[in-house]
């Protein structure tokens, strides 16, 4: 796969979570159908022509939902997504390197939060390895 070009590290979280979402074998975390109220997760949902925050996602099928990659609640999500590849997450002094063994090779993806190093690494290898699952 080809690596994806990331946004500025202070781009907006719905820039980011944009680029989540559109990497290859992308998954929501719930596994019900968007006609059924799913768990609530915070994010972001465009609504009226603007990005709102919100705590409670239940209308999927009515809304486009991103999610928010510097909130916390969402970090065990985009770190899963990186599937058995993942290695570590660690810190720069000036945000965090999450590393992705794919194949044999090693491939980092760096951001100011979790969240962003792990849509990084998966940008730099071009799908999310534990999508599709």
């Amino acid at each position: 796969m080809t690596a994806l070009q990331t946004p500025a590290p202070d781009a907006p979280a719905e820039e980011w979570g944009a680029l989540a979402v559109s990497i290859p074998d992308w998954r929501w975390p719930w596994t019900c159908s968007h006609t059924e109220v799913c768990p609530p997760m915070p994010g972001f949902v465009w609504l009226e022509g603007a990005w709102c925050y919100t705590d409670d996602i239940t209308s999927a099928a009515r809304i486009r939902v991103s999610p928010d990659p510097d909130h916390w609640a969402w970090e065990g999500w985009l770190r899963r997504m990186l599937g058995d590849t993942f290695a570590h997450i660690s810190t720069d002094g000036d945000g965090y390197v999450a590393c992705i063994i794919v194949d044999g090779d090693t491939m980092e993806g760096t951001g100011r939060t979790i969240g962003r190093a792990a849509i990084a690494a998966a940008g730099t290898n071009g799908r999310w390895p534990g999508g599709g699952e």
